[in-house]
């Protein structure tokens, strides 16, 4: 791991006031794509494809930090929200804020950890989303939506799994759920961990468990089951692959004197906290589990902080995709009180003898997905980035959309390896307060191509011409040279034509959304025809078809 970094005199954008904290952000280098957000402390990361993106939620840790400016250990007490973010490349992220679960399940929740996240196809063609979470350790709660950036809903109105669960036996935590649709369509809950239970040992715990979902998946059809699971201690999760089932978890801390005493101890021993996994045929049956070996280590062996370990594996077309947490950002910014990011790399599968191989941890991260690259003539959420310092986000009105706000001056953001289809010629952006935006290609401190002098109490756009044409790939900075703190940029775009007039008189984009001809929400235009539609300021509405790559 590379240890150099480069820091920029701006307030740390997470949440932190410049006096609050002396720490200076991160900021990643320019060919580093790790961690996947340097601007939000989140962790446990679980993502689901859907429409070409990938949707990645997470624990957030941001929350807890803001509870004492991470001044104080993150002991996790005040997490009651999720984090939402999506990407087609994977390596520029949308961040779509966070699902506030408190308000949504407030009556009965002590916090939100750990999500899991599954699809299912609706006998009427809709597919819906359930995003499980820990209810701290008491327990398994569960939410539904329409589409991966909600509304969310509590469906059962208590959790699904609590310790007044038929069959869960003795087990000491009721956390960290891992679901799976199998190939036949039926979902399937993991869950469960801590230190052995009364009847348990370092080797076997005994706690963790695996039950069939209903067919509506906010209900259980099965009995309870144990998986025998060596040193298990956390973070379960399930998938199909090559039609088994396969599971993984968190070992613990503990010794593994005992191993030699294990039916498969012909294999090595996994190291203390790190991921292994298993796969079976028949989930219920706990003697059919047969115990595959170490995926991934501790990030702590890989040079970065030592801390707890949680991953999710994705497939994304013909790529599998491995994310996971580390402190790094904690230690980088120098806060070094437990407090987590989350970075992806790349993993190598056979699915067809179903063997996961050894995973690394990288700054480098994955590559850029070539055919999703970011198209700088069609509009861009300003929100949707792959570097940034001195900036925070925030929503937009009742809707899930964000802006990039409270800019301060020299902070910035960028979007790496967005493509000019054909050459532009000039640069529109949708902005509010009073400052100066450059636009700069490749280099942080390079010579801007566009500068827009804004100034207004309301979002609008402001369009310039180029100084030079953009043509090509290139990594953009959007860099505010002067701002005030009512500042938001919500939106951009290049043109091929010169002098674009803005939307005339007072009338401004209020809001904006995408939708699929079949009118599903999405989180950003996807491939094919979409719907844009901008609601103005005069109560209008303006719709438009726009087409994708």
């Amino acid at each position: 791991m590379n240890f150099t970094r480069i820091f920029a005199l701006a307030a740390l954008c997470m949440g932190l006031s410049a006096s609050a904290r002396t720490a200076l952000p991160f900021v990643k280098q320019a060919n580093d794509n790790n961690p996947v957000n340097p601007y939000n402390f989140c962790a446990d990361p679980t993502s689901i494809e859907y429409d070409g993106r990938i949707y990645l939620y997470a624990t957030n840790d941001q929350q807890q930090f803001n509870t004492n400016n991470g001044s104080e250990s993150n002991n996790y007490g005040a997490i009651k929200s999720l984090t939402v973010m999506s990407s087609a490349d994977m390596v520029n992220w949308t961040w779509h804020g966070v699902i506030d679960v408190q308000a949504i399940c407030g009556h009965w929740l002590a916090n939100s950890w750990a999500p899991s996240i599954a699809a299912k196809v609706q006998d009427d063609g809709e597919t819906q989303f359930y995003l499980y979470f820990s209810n701290s350790a008491g327990g398994v709660g569960v939410l539904t939506a329409t589409s991966p950036l909600g509304p969310w809903t509590d469906p059962l109105g208590h959790p699904l799994i609590s310790g007044s669960t038929p069959g869960i036996g003795d087990c000491v935590w009721l956390f960290d759920p891992g679901v799976v649709v199998d190939d036949n369509g039926t979902g399937w809950l993991a869950f469960g961990g801590g230190d052995p239970n009364r009847t348990g040992s370092k080797l076997m715990p005994g706690n963790t468990r695996i039950v069939r979902l209903g067919d509506d998946m906010i209900s259980l059809a099965s009995d309870i089951a144990v998986i025998p699971t060596p040193y298990h201690f956390e973070a379960s999760e399930l998938n199909i692959i090559g039609g088994k089932y396969v599971y993984s978890y968190c070992t613990s801390w503990s010794d593994r004197n005992d191993w030699r005493e294990y039916r498969y101890s012909d294999m090595p021993a996994p190291s203390t906290c790190s991921m292994c996994y298993m796969t079976t045929d028949t989930p219920l049956d706990p003697d059919s589990w047969v115990y595959r070996g170490e995926i991934f280590k501790n990030p702590g062996a890989f040079g970065y902080p030592w801390g707890n370990n949680h991953t999710h594996l994705q497939k994304f077309g013909d790529d599998y995709y491995f994310f996971y947490h580390t402190l790094y950002l904690d230690s980088e910014t120098g806060v070094n009180n437990g407090y987590r990011c989350v970075a992806v790399d790349l993993a190598t599968v056979d699915e067809e003898n179903v063997v996961i191989e050894p995973v690394n941890a990288t700054d480098k991260g994955v590559p850029l997905r070539e055919s999703a690259r970011i198209d700088v003539s069609r509009r861009q959420e300003a929100e949707t980035m792959w570097n940034a310092a001195g900036i925070k986000l925030m929503q937009m009105g009742d809707d899930s959309n964000m802006a990039v706000c409270k800019i301060e001056v020299g902070g910035w953001t960028a979007v790496k390896s967005a493509y000019a289809p054909t050459q532009m010629n000039s640069f529109t952006a949708n902005l509010r307060g009073e400052g100066t935006l450059e636009v700069r290609l490749d280099r942080l401190k390079a010579k801007p191509i566009a500068t827009i002098e804004y100034k207004g109490r309301k979002n609008k756009d402001y369009t310039v011409d180029l100084t030079t044409p953009l043509e090509g790939e290139h990594t953009i900075y959007f860099v505010f040279t002067s701002t005030t703190t009512a500042d938001t940029f919500d939106y951009w775009r290049f043109s091929e034509s010169s002098g674009i007039p803005s939307v005339s008189g007072d009338v401004t984009v209020v809001r904006s959304e995408y939708y699929s001809p079949t009118g599903v929400r999405l989180a950003a235009p996807a491939r094919g025809l979409c719907i844009l539609k901008e609601y103005l300021s005069d109560g209008s509405v303006r719709t438009t078809k726009e087409t994708g790559l």
